[in-house]
């Protein structure tokens, strides 16, 4: 009696085992990667828009706080459902349709920083996004904004990007880098939720890093280069071949002149004058 008993109980463990085991298996697939995150595109200058090239992606970004508040990229996204009519080899008669195209709904963002830094920034943030990812194919999301106002005031504030040598407070040509974690959410269109991989994206945040004094617009004051704004009937030809959405950020830099109509404000507007050394 004892040993058909023990049998029985062993025959549940087993049975309760191979239900962990399912369970396990069933939050695996709930977990599925429905898309893939592949790289962020950079801006062509000329044209104001990601690279068409598919080869051609950036593997780390940089914003200049002097002259920008956010910090925007072009993810490229790939979709890893397929369509299943397609693939079966359905025909129109056999009234069959596809419901794995995904319906983009936000995206998460998650800082972690690589250098010291003082400010308690959010940890992270969620940007509602629209847009449909069809079976099989990849798209280019544009203006996916990884850094708000908020975010970058924070920082361009900290004790590490301000000097108060002397009792005067000047901004501090520094920087440090911050790891971005992104990850896409969304459903497809019979309603289940549909995930991307998580994308690491470092971005250094410095504070004058894509400012340039070309010679032509630099003189000498004092004792000192100084980068005077241009007169009111002089043509300011400095960033004819640069995306102005994109000024400050990434490739894109400014040149000292045009930097003083666009500095976030008259603090970090110092940052366009060339630096001095002692």
């Amino acid at each position: 009696m004892r040993s058909f008993i023990a049998q029985k109980m062993n025959s549940v463990g087993v049975i309760a085992s191979l239900m962990v085991l399912l369970t396990v298996l069933g939050g695996c697939q709930d977990r599925e990667i429905a898309m893939s995150i592949l790289n962020v595109r950079p801006f062509d200058s000329m044209q104001c828009i990601p690279v068409e090239d598919a080869e051609l992606f950036q593997t780390s970004g940089t914003i200049d706080m002097a002259v920008r508040n956010t910090y925007f990229a072009a993810l490229n996204v790939e979709s890893n459902l397929v369509d299943i009519p397609t693939t079966k080899g359905f025909q129109i008669t056999d009234n069959r349709i596809s419901t794995n195209a995904i319906l983009l709904r936000s995206a998460t963002i998650e800082f972690s920083t690589l250098d010291q830094l003082s400010a308690q920034i959010p940890p992270k943030r969620s940007i509602p996004l629209s847009g449909t990812l069809d079976e099989g194919m990849n798209m280019v999301l544009t203006g996916v904004e990884l850094l708000d106002a908020n975010t970058l005031a924070q920082i361009r504030n900290s004790q590490e990007f301000i000097s108060t040598a002397q009792g005067e407070a000047k901004p501090v040509r520094t920087s440090i880098t911050l790891l971005a974690r992104i990850r896409l959410s969304g459903e497809t269109i019979d309603g289940r939720e549909a995930e991307s991989n998580e994308f690491l994206y470092p971005i250094e945040v410095c504070n004058g890093c894509r400012i340039a004094y070309p010679p032509e617009m630099v003189t000498q004051r004092g004792g000192f280069l100084t980068c005077p704004p241009p007169s009111a009937d002089e043509d300011d030809e400095g960033n004819e071949m640069v995306c102005a959405a994109a000024l400050g950020m990434d490739s894109q830099f400014v040149d000292c002149r045009t930097c003083q109509g666009i500095a976030v404000d008259s603090f970090a507007r110092q940052l366009c004058q060339p630096p001095r050394t002692p």
